[in-house]
């Protein structure tokens, strides 16, 4: 997809942008996880939730969480990696994110920490499950949240169909 798309290694995919899925010849054969036979992985094996609190507003429920989830916490409070992997973006360059860590997990799979007061890792920074990389700050309504997406191929997938089930 990164090749089709002329992304060079594929690591930076913007919300919005309009991506092919098919190479010039036709489609990529899927296998049997629905991976493709280019080398795809499957997520990782455990995420972790990337901070303690409640979800205020679920994958889709309002234009903010479009592409993710939006979580209440305290300002200052951590923010943890949900999955081994790579920093491939720390910065506040991207509109309507504030603050934000992306994090490469595989050549398929992302993870997005907006809204962040402190970022503690940078670009090229391996990080581990449950290693903190930055501390909350406010969202766009001045309370303090952090936006968390996960993204397959470029596209955002509901967090909460991989994330475990927590107790009430």
């Amino acid at each position: 997809i990164a090749r089709w798309n002329q992304l060079g290694d594929g690591a930076f995919i913007y919300p919005g942008q309009r991506l092919r899925l098919r190479g010039g010849g036709g489609s990529t054969p899927l296998g049997r996880d629905g991976a493709t036979s280019a080398g795809d992985r499957p997520p990782p094996a455990a995420w972790l939730w990337p901070t303690d609190g409640a979800v205020v507003l679920g994958f889709g429920q309002s234009p903010k969480t479009a592409s993710g989830l939006l979580i209440a916490g305290r300002e200052g409070q951590p923010v943890r990696a949900a999955a081994d992997g790579e920093v491939v973006y720390s910065g506040s360059g991207l509109t309507g994110y504030g603050q934000l860590v992306i994090i490469r997990h595989s050549s398929s799979w992302l993870s997005a920490y907006g809204h962040n007061q402190e970022l503690m890792v940078r670009e090229g920074q391996q990080v581990s499950a449950g290693q903190s990389i930055a501390s909350m700050g406010e969202g766009a309504g001045r309370e303090a949240v952090l936006h968390f997406e996960i993204r397959r191929d470029g596209t955002p997938v509901d967090p909460l169909r991989y994330l475990p089930l927590r107790r009430r």
